[in-house]
């Protein structure tokens, strides 16, 4: 079977709602929003770094106020200033990973913020796209977040074939 015999079976199959077909996209969506993740983190790492001012830093609550906190969900929440070429912007992205933690995983974003470089004189690390130095962040991406998302790219595909080629 070629596999556009194979792709045209699989929609066909999750049409009908069919388990087999459902799982294929599935596994093929979450694969392709990796990958991309994976080359947004890789050209991120590449990015130039500039001094900034860290104006506000904070594990912020997030969507509805829970009457109690165990429930409650929370985030990073940032705002900082720097400057490219004699031009001066805000930002407020931390990271390429967008983690929503829960009450008692707090530590996890704390952890988070506690990750924003700092130089001696009390400056913080700014990387901005050289192209468009509106866009910034505080976190360059690591070797393990790659590896994590590699794990999210691949993981569903191996799922699959595992359950309905093996």
């Amino acid at each position: 079977m070629d596999v556009i015999s194979y792709i045209q079976d699989m929609t066909a199959l999750a049409a009908e709602g069919n388990p087999r077909g459902v799982f294929f996209w599935i596994a093929v969506y979450f694969s392709l929003m990796s990958l991309y993740s994976i080359i947004f983190q890789v050209r991120t790492r590449r990015w130039p770094s500039a001094k900034g001012i860290l104006l506000k830093k904070e594990v912020a609550e997030f969507g509805v106020k829970e009457r109690m906190k165990s429930e409650q969900d929370y985030k990073v929440s940032a705002l900082y200033k720097y400057s490219v070429n004699d031009v001066e912007y805000i930002g407020s992205k931390v990271s390429t990973w967008s983690v929503i933690a829960s009450h008692n995983a707090r530590f996890i974003l704390n952890s988070q913020l506690k990750a924003i470089e700092r130089d001696n004189d009390g400056y913080i690390r700014v990387y901005y796209n050289p192209k468009k130095p509106n866009k910034c962040l505080l976190i360059k991406p690591s070797i393990l977040g790659l590896v994590i998302t590699l794990i999210f790219a691949l993981l569903p595909m191996i799922l699959y074939i595992f359950k309905y080629h093996l």
